[in-house]
C-alpha cells in the first residue's frame, strides 16, 4: 500500500504520521479548512490568500521523489480530501480497467461502495471514516451546483443574492438562477438582482416561467433570519472573531514551521559552505550561492509572517473587539453590518432554511421557506417595485386640462398651457414636452395631429401622397399645387414641424389643368380667367 504525504511506515512497519511536522500541519489544515468552509474551492482560495503551501513529491526530473512546497490548486486540494488513507482506512480497487475493442485502456473511479476491499480503522488517520463520508457528500453536493435541475444546489458563493442555490420556482419547481445586472450611474440606475427561471427556455425554448427582483424578497428573508436568529439569542460576532483568530493562529503555525524548515536549510548550506575550501571556487561559489538563496528565502518568510502580525494586530484591535462584543448583544447589527460578507450571510441562513419557494403573484412575491427539520412557513407578500403609473397616479384635473389642449394646440403649447394653468407632476416639477408626451401614452390620448387629421378626413381630405396616386402626379407636385392655392390645403402646426392635409376642389378639371400647365405660356403659370375656370370661379 502506497502512502501520501503525511503517512509513513514506522520501524514496526504500522503506519504512522510523518515525523516532520511541518508536512503533518499543513495537511490537517486542508481538512480543519474544509470543515470550517464547505467547499474546496474556498479552501484553494484561502491557501492562496494566506501564501499557505502544501508538499507534494516531484515524479520526473533530477529531483523526483524530493519533497517540495507550493500553492495548491483545486485538483490538488480534492485529491488530498477524497483519499481514503487520510482517514485510516485501508482501501484496494477503487478503480476498473476496461480495455475497448480498439486496444485502449480506460480507468473507472468506482464510488466507495465498490471498492474490492475497504478496511476503516486500519491505522491513525487525520479524521474519522464518518467525517470522510461527510466531505464525500459534501463535494457531492457542491458539484451538482452544474448538473441538470433540480438536482442543483451550489454552495455559497459571495455574490449579492441571498437565496443563491436555495431559491426554487414556485410555477415549475426548478431552481432560480440568479441574473446580475450592472449599475449604470449615467443613467443613475444601480446594480440589480433577479431570480430567474430559465427552465422553460432551456429546455423548450419557451418564455421564461417568471422573474423576481432579489431585493425586496432578500430583504424579507433577512428580516426573517434576524427575528430567529435574537430569538436564539446567538451571539454570532463572538462566534466568528473566534472563528477568524483560530484561522489566523493556524496560518501563523504554518508559517512558524516554514520559517523553522527555511532556517535549517540555511544552516545546512552554510555547513556544506564551511565545509569546502573557500580557495577552490569552482565548488564554493555553487554553494555560497545556494547558502544567499536559503537566506534570502528565510528573510522573506520572516517579513512576511512579521506583516501579517502586524495587520492581524491592527484589524483585531482592543477597540474592535469592543465593538464586536457590542454587536453581538444585537445580531441585526452584526447581519446588516458592511463589513459582513454576502458569502457569510448565506452561511448563516443555511442554519436556518433548506429551500425557499418564490411565486411571483402580479406586484408581490410570495415566499414560503422549509427550514431545517422539515418545517415550512410562508412569509407576508412581499411588495414588488411597482411602475410608475401605478405608484404616482394622475390628477383627473390634469387629463382633463391636456384634453382640451390639445384640440387645439400641439404637445409643445400643451405643455405650456398646463404650465400656466398651475398643473404640476408628481414631484412638484412642470410638464414638458416630453412629460406630456408620456402623459398621453399613459392614459391612451391622441396628440392635436392625430385629431386634427381625423377631422380632416372625415371632411374627405387626404395626404399629399395618397392624392398624388388620384392624380398620377408626384407628391411633390401636389404640395407645389396647394402652395399655389390651386387644391384645397389645410396646414395642421403641431409645435414642432407643420404637416398639411390636401383636397381637390368642387369642379376641378385635371385633364384641362394638365393642358393649362403645358402651354406656352408656362407651365406653374397661367392667366387668371383659366384659374377661374379651373376652380369653378366667375372671373370677376
Amino acid at each position: 500500500m502506497s502512502l501520501p504525504l503525511g503517512l509513513v511506515y514506522d520501524e514496526h512497519g504500522a503506519v504512522a504520521f510523518d515525523p516532520d511536522r511541518q508536512v503533518v500541519e499543513a495537511i490537517r489544515r486542508v481538512f480543519t479548512a474544509f470543515r470550517d468552509k464547505g467547499s474546496a474551492m474556498q479552501v484553494v482560495k484561502w491557501f492562496r490568500d494566506e501564501n499557505i503551501l502544501l508538499p507534494h513529491r516531484a515524479r520526473t526530473g533530477p529531483s523526483r521523489g524530493q519533497l517540495r512546497w507550493s500553492l495548491p490548486d483545486h485538483a490538488k486540494i480534492r485529491r488530498i480530501l477524497r483519499n481514503p488513507a487520510y482517514a485510516g482506512a485501508f482501501t484496494y480497487g477503487k478503480t476498473r480497467t476496461r480495455r475497448q475493442a480498439n486496444g485502449e485502456v480506460r480507468y473507472q473511479t468506482l464510488p466507495p461502495e465498490q471498492w474490492e476491499v475497504c478496511i476503516p480503522g486500519h491505522h491513525a488517520g487525520f479524521i474519522d471514516w464518518e467525517e470522510y463520508g461527510r466531505n464525500l457528500a459534501t463535494m457531492a453536493r457542491n458539484a451538482r451546483s452544474f448538473a441538470a435541475v433540480p438536482a442543483r444546489l451550489s454552495a455559497p458563493r459571495n455574490g449579492a443574492a441571498l437565496l443563491q442555490g436555495l431559491a426554487l420556482c414556485g410555477l415549475c419547481g426548478g431552481r432560480l438562477s440568479m441574473l446580475y445586472s450592472k449599475a449604470r450611474p449615467d443613467r443613475r440606475q444601480p446594480a440589480k438582482v433577479y431570480y430567474t427561471c430559465k427552465q422553460s427556455t432551456q429546455r423548450y425554448g419557451e418564455k421564461a416561467c417568471q422573474s423576481i427582483p432579489a431585493e425586496a424578497v432578500d430583504a424579507a428573508v433577512g428580516r426573517f433570519a434576524v427575528a430567529a436568529m435574537n430569538r436564539e439569542n446567538i451571539a454570532l460576532a463572538l462566534a466568528v472573531q473566534e472563528q477568524v483568530r483560530a484561522d489566523f493562529a493556524e496560518a501563523d503555525a504554518q508559517r512558524a514551521l516554514r520559517i523553522e524548515r527555511l532556517g535549517y536549510e540555511a544552516e545546512l548550506a552554510q555547513r556544506r559552505y564551511y565545509a569546502v575550501d573557500p580557495v577552490n571556487r569552482l565548488v564554493a561559489a555553487p554553494l555560497e550561492a545556494a547558502w544567499n538563496e536559503r537566506l534570502r528565502e528565510l528573510e522573506e518568510a520572516v517579513r512576511e509572517r512579521d506583516e501579517r502580525r502586524e495587520a492581524r494586530d491592527e484589524e483585531m484591535s482592543a477597540e474592535q473587539v469592543r465593538r464586536i462584543e457590542e454587536l453581538a448583544r444585537d445580531f441585526a447589527q452584526v447581519w446588516e453590518a458592511p463589513a459582513t460578507k454576502h458569502v457569510d450571510r448565506k452561511r448563516l441562513l443555511r442554519l436556518l432554511v433548506e429551500d425557499a419557494t418564490l411565486l411571483r403573484e402580479g406586484y408581490e412575491a410570495r415566499v414560503e421557506l422549509r427550514l431545517r427539520g422539515g418545517k415550512a412557513l410562508a412569509l407576508d407578500p412581499v411588495p414588488l417595485n411597482r411602475p410608475r403609473n401605478l405608484k404616482h397616479p394622475v390628477c383627473p384635473a390634469t387629463v382633463a386640462a391636456l384634453d382640451a389642449a390639445l384640440d387645439t394646440h400641439g404637445d409643445t403649447e400643451a405643455a405650456e398651457l398646463l404650465n400656466q394653468a398651475g398643473h404640476r407632476r408628481w414631484n412638484g416639477a412642470g410638464y414638458t414636452v416630453r412629460d406630456v408626451y408620456r402623459l398621453r401614452q399613459r392614459v391612451g390620448m391622441k396628440g392635436h395631429l392625430e385629431r386634427r387629421q381625423a377631422e380632416l378626413r372625415a371632411q374627405d381630405y387626404v395626404t399629399a401622397g395618397e392624392l398624388a396616386r388620384q392624380l398620377g402626379l408626384c407628391a411633390s407636385s401636389v404640395r407645389g399645387l396647394g402652395r399655389q392655392g390651386r387644391i384645397l390645403r389645410e396646414p395642421i402646426n403641431t409645435g414642432r414641424r407643420t404637416s398639411a392635409l390636401y383636397k381637390l376642389p368642387p369642379g376641378y378639371d385635371h385633364g384641362r389643368h394638365v393642358a393649362a400647365s403645358a402651354s406656352p405660356s408656362g407651365s406653374e403659370m397661367s392667366r387668371p380667367a383659366d384659374d377661374a375656370r379651373l376652380f369653378g370661379r366667375d372671373a370677376s
